[in-house]
């Protein structure tokens, strides 16, 4: 009975201890534990408090395992801890809450050294690409001219920094006809390259419009009369019989069959630039719609660009033929001849034809257009044209 009593004041001050906390008996309890009877009692309760977490150690085994968090390229270990009968919801709440890391400090980005006596100006932080317009014309990204710009100016390609290197021009007769050969043409040409369109293309409108979105200068490759009859020029080409009226009327639907282009030249013609009359009827046409005109040159005695420019027609005329023997290695060569004209009198037009021997010398040319030290221009670059090189000059070359 004794005994009994013992373990029931041993329990009740357990009790006390172990909620001594914030109890105002705090003094008394800390002097009876100075009398035998309270050692007694505080040994007691270690024994009971060692059984009590002998009882739980084995559980806390079952923790949630450390979780890894990504934090500005940093790997945080998070440990849960376990949530038991004795720990309060809210504890277990707020230890489970991710404190945000404190901010780090930014330093200030470096200044960008400017030149000399200039202000540094501060570089901006990165931040996404800026999203890249749609591309448009090379024409129509230089320098838009005023909308009552003459067409020669309104449709010309955009010249390319030249720094004072040789310009070559180069244009593509007879486009159009053959679609293969076009679609090849305007594939691998540079957007410098001028193209001429025959009128009468099966689809002369779109092949245009492509041509112009790619960036390429276009001009009508107008048909004229031949010297020999035995040559076609194609429909609605203008003759030497013809009246003033008719030569007008086949050139008004030659011109009608496209828009965007910046002039005309001659599809053969040999016979009919070499008359001063209906050259002349041809000039009033093109001054009175603000075009300019490359005489081809397809035969010596030509007046066409004589009579142009009296007219006040913008002109320009080809110094050399580029195949006339459409084979690679012989294209090659008038290439070379070309850059050679470029370099001795600073400009040079030269003519081509979209034909295999003529694009395959192309493809094999255009890598070493830089090291040569000349550029490709288009056509509208070289206006007006400067007195040209004599034919002695030009025969020294061998271009004739």
């Amino acid at each position: 009975m004794k005994n009994r009593k013992i373990v029931v004041w041993l329990r009740r001050r357990f009790k006390t201890v172990w909620s001594y906390a914030g109890n105002r008996r705090l003094k008394a309890v800390r002097a009876r534990l100075k009398t035998p009877a309270g050692a007694v009692v505080g040994i007691a309760a270690g024994l009971l408090l060692g059984m009590g977490i002998g009882l739980v150690l084995p559980h806390s085994g079952h923790r949630s395992q450390p979780e890894a968090r990504r934090h500005a390229g940093m790997s945080v270990a998070i440990t849960r801890p376990a949530a038991t009968a004795s720990t309060p919801a809210k504890a277990v709440a707020k230890a489970l809450a991710v404190v945000p890391p404190p901010a780090q400090a930014t330093a200030a980005p470096a200044p960008i050294s400017g030149p000399a006596g200039s202000s540094s100006q501060t570089a901006a932080p990165p931040g996404p690409a800026a999203a890249t317009p749609p591309s448009e014309p090379a024409h129509a990204a230089a320098g838009r001219p005023a909308p009552g710009a003459p067409p020669w100016r309104r449709y010309a390609t955009a010249v390319p920094p030249t720094h004072g290197r040789p310009m070559i021009a180069i244009d593509i007769d007879d486009m159009g006809v053959d679609v293969g050969d076009t679609a090849i043409a305007m594939k691998i040409l540079p957007p410098a390259v001028t193209f001429a369109f025959l009128p009468y293309g099966p689809h002369i409108r779109a092949q245009v419009d492509e041509a112009r979105r790619l960036g390429h200068e276009i001009l009508v490759h107008v048909p004229m009369q031949p010297d020999n009859s035995r040559l076609d020029p194609g429909p609605m080409v203008l003759k030497v019989d013809q009246t003033a009226a008719e030569i007008l009327r086949r050139l008004d639907w030659d011109l009608g069959r496209f828009s965007g282009y910046v002039g005309i030249n001659n599809h053969m013609g040999s016979r009919f630039t070499s008359n001063a009359a209906d050259m002349r009827v041809v000039m009033q046409a093109l001054k009175a719609r603000r075009l300019m005109y490359m005489d081809s040159e397809t035969i010596a005695s030509s007046v066409g660009y004589r009579v142009a420019r009296a007219y006040g027609v913008p002109a320009v005329r080809r110094d050399i033929f580029l195949d006339d023997v459409p084979t690679k290695e012989k294209v090659l060569a008038q290439l070379a001849m070309t850059v050679a004209y470029a370099k001795r009198y600073g400009r040079v037009i030269a003519i081509g034809h979209p034909r295999p021997g003529t694009l395959a010398a192309f493809k094999a040319w255009l890598p070493t257009v830089e090291k040569d030290g000349v550029v490709l221009v288009p056509l509208t670059a070289l206006l007006p044209q400067p007195a040209r090189a004599t034919a002695q000059d030009k025969a020294k070359l061998g271009a004739e």
